[in-house]
């Protein structure tokens, strides 16, 4: 598959992953102004673009900073190029800039961080669900060599795919079906939870997210061949993508026992 969709003008394209982000990030802040401004009304129509638009500085600076540590740690050069900068970005850094501007924001919106964060963690994997379809469209982010049956193979010049003619696991698709997974198990979830919710309810959406984002990219890590390992041990046992995994999957446990346990002195 050839990653531009088309042509404007010279160098100027429109790819495949542009568009399956548009679409990702249309769908997400559909589903935001739906249960936030419409039914719940916590929020105008003016502060939701207002923070989508935050959302979106945050996220691409998130995920350029990770990016660029993954590339130092790959290259192991002093200085990258141009190329490398413009190349491409982290979905878990994208997360951690979207986390800070939610911590910086929420005051200004009167509600709660994990209010916050749990009214917008669906909509999100919508988001990164569609994102990762554009990766399988692009050809990065894929997995090791296979000969599954399910696999993937990048003939287009253009593509992105380290290797081509040779069948590689869709690792893209296997994160964005696991992704809307996780997006029905958090809609699942939120229908369970009383409709009154209270402050003390607030942050088990947050949890199961950061906790289930984590669990995904930590074993896809084992399958996709664009990983980067440290040169000293113990930390070169795991990737950096999973270290910083684990690390999200340990804070998203430690907020559901918080959480429990300040129910349960409640009671």
């Amino acid at each position: 598959m050839n990653p531009i969709l088309f042509t404007i003008y010279g160098p100027l394209h429109i790819h495949f992953y542009g568009l399956c982000i548009g679409i990702g990030i249309c769908l997400a802040f559909y589903g935001a102004y739906k249960t936030m401004v419409i039914e719940q009304k916590i929020i105008t129509t003016d502060q939701l673009y207002s923070l989508i638009f935050a959302l979106f500085l945050g996220s691409f600076v998130g995920g350029k900073i990770l990016y660029l540590a993954e590339l130092f740690m790959a290259h192991e050069l002093p200085v990258l190029c141009l190329g490398d900068v413009m190349g491409g970005f982290s979905v878990l850094g994208s997360i951690i800039g979207a986390l800070g501007v939610l911590l910086y924001k929420h005051r200004a919106l009167s509600l709660s961080f994990l209010q916050l964060t749990d009214e917008l963690a669906p909509w999100a994997l919508i988001t990164q669900s569609w994102g990762r379809l554009g990766c399988l469209c692009a050809g990065c982010c894929h997995g090791l060599q296979t000969t599954c049956t399910l696999s993937v193979t990048y003939t287009h010049h253009n593509s992105l795919a380290h290797w081509l003619n040779i069948p590689l696991h869709p690792t893209q698709l296997y994160s964005s079906v696991s992704l809307l997974l996780l997006f029905i198990l958090i809609v699942i979830v939120q229908r369970i939870l009383p409709k009154n919710n209270t402050q003390k309810n607030y942050g088990y959406i947050t949890a199961i997210y950061l906790f289930g984002v984590g669990c995904e990219r930590f074993f896809m890590d084992y399958l996709r061949a664009d990983t980067s390992y440290f040169t000293s041990l113990p930390f070169s046992l795991c990737t950096l993508q999973q270290w910083i995994s684990a690390a999200i999957m340990i804070s998203a446990l430690a907020l559901i026992a918080v959480l429990y346990f300040k129910s349960s002195r409640k009671q």
